[in-house]
């Protein structure tokens, strides 16, 4: 049995924005029309190879960026012959743009809706417009879409940052009310170890959760010391609290609670002088900037 043979053929579109590079045919058939850079595939090519050589015969340009528009096989789309044309849609650069082979002229057309175009050549050029602008519209929602996503994750990490910090500052506000309260009952003049029960007990009563005592471990090159380091309270696992019972707070005082919080990793501290006669004058509040 024989089968028909049918030549392949292969069609090069490459826009510049809306314009498009066309040949003027030298030869018959449509001698003289405009029409897409192409022609036969040889043996042995493939069609994107014979796709980059017919170009670069016709119009001097190299193609990159190769992607098959479609397979066209109209018997009515050569007058000479059934062929069968797939067609490509490429990039190249255009200022090496010179005609040779058989087109007797190469241009870039901008109006090639309003003339009349070779064999199939309108068509292929519509479907190639369709499939970049769809190509186009794609990218541009991929864009959006991850522009979106960015703004989203970016919106979203502020409002956890937010809420963390609103319910943060809730426990603070719970804490220093403990406070007041305890200095409230108790005034002035007390050991710490009173005020620290005391504390204790106005925790436990607002339902607040804490560590009391908790060990501070000193990392010092590289080597953790456990050398009787310890908080007078973790609160909530979040809130460092230190409870002094002095004159006035020293340097020392305050250092001492940064530290806590740097062994922590606890984002806030707070640090009460019980001897203030107004406790909220006898108030540090202290930030972990490496977690806050």
């Amino acid at each position: 049995m024989q089968f028909p043979i049918r030549p392949v053929t292969v069609d090069c579109v490459v826009f510049d924005g809306d314009a498009v590079v066309l040949i003027k045919r030298g030869h018959e058939p449509f001698k003289g029309s405009y029409a897409l850079p192409g022609g036969f595939v040889d043996q042995d090519e493939s069609v994107e190879d014979a796709c980059r050589r017919e170009t670069l015969e016709e119009t001097g340009l190299i193609v990159r960026n190769m992607r098959m528009v479609g397979v066209y096989s109209d018997p009515a789309r050569d007058t000479f012959r059934h062929t069968v044309a797939v067609a490509f849609i490429a990039e190249a650069d255009l200022s090496a743009m010179k005609a040779g082979d058989d087109a007797a002229d190469v241009e870039l057309v901008k109006d090639w809706r309003d003339l009349p175009l070779a064999f199939d050549h309108r068509q292929i050029i519509e479907d190639a417009w369709e499939k970049i602008t769809t190509e186009t519209t794609e990218i541009t929602e991929r864009l959006e879409s991850t522009e979106r996503k960015v703004i989203d994750d970016k919106l979203l990490n502020q409002l956890d940052r937010s809420l963390e910090r609103d319910a943060l500052n809730l426990i603070t506000e719970k804490i220093i009310g403990c406070a007041i309260q305890v200095h409230r009952m108790l005034g002035v003049g007390f050991l710490e170890s009173v005020y620290k029960t005391a504390l204790a007990h106005e925790f436990a009563k607002a339902g607040i959760s804490y560590q009391r005592e908790l060990p501070m471990p000193v990392t010092y090159d590289g080597v953790v010391m456990d050398v009787g380091f310890r908080c007078d309270f973790l609160v909530e696992n979040s809130i460092i609290v230190e409870c002094k019972a002095r004159v006035e707070l020293t340097n020392a005082d305050k250092a001492q609670t940064l530290n806590y919080l740097k062994a922590s990793k606890a984002p806030i501290g707070l640090l009460f002088n019980f001897h203030s006669i107004i406790l909220k004058s006898g108030i540090k509040r202290m930030i972990n900037k490496d977690t806050f």
